[in-house]
């Protein structure tokens, strides 16, 4: 998105009746207002542009992310997404293993085995 004059004059809070086109120097003030000078608003957009380029920056190398875990994620075979799908939660087995360490089980052992059986690699 392109800053425009609307929205500096917005944040720096101008009493302004109106402008022609994006001309920083037509601005009409309204009467009794305080004419707030050229280089302020100009900083002002410049300051805005900068947070929406990083912005759009930070956007483009998330959906980069996302789009390089998409195709990673397509790549698996079919047998690891269901065995990823089917495990128990990483806190539900981290208490397994608690317990399974304080009460001598193999609730967590068999739990996985489980999975591994019914889904076995192709």
């Amino acid at each position: 998105m392109i800053i425009k004059i609307k929205h500096a004059l917005a944040e720096l809070g101008a009493e302004y009746t109106h402008y022609l086109g994006e001309d920083i120097n037509s601005i009409v003030w309204k009467d009794g207002a305080t004419e707030i000078a050229v280089d302020v608003i100009q900083a002002e957009m410049d300051r805005q542009q900068a947070i929406e380029d990083k912005t759009a920056t930070d956007d483009a190398a998330y959906l980069a992310r996302l789009e390089a875990e998409h195709a990673e994620w397509v790549a698996l075979p079919e047998w690891t997404k269901l065995r990823m799908a089917s495990y128990p939660k990483w806190d539900t087995q981290l208490e397994m293993l608690y317990d399974d360490e304080i009460n001598g089980t193999t609730t967590w052992k068999d739990a996985i085995a489980l999975v591994k059986s019914d889904i076995p690699k192709e």
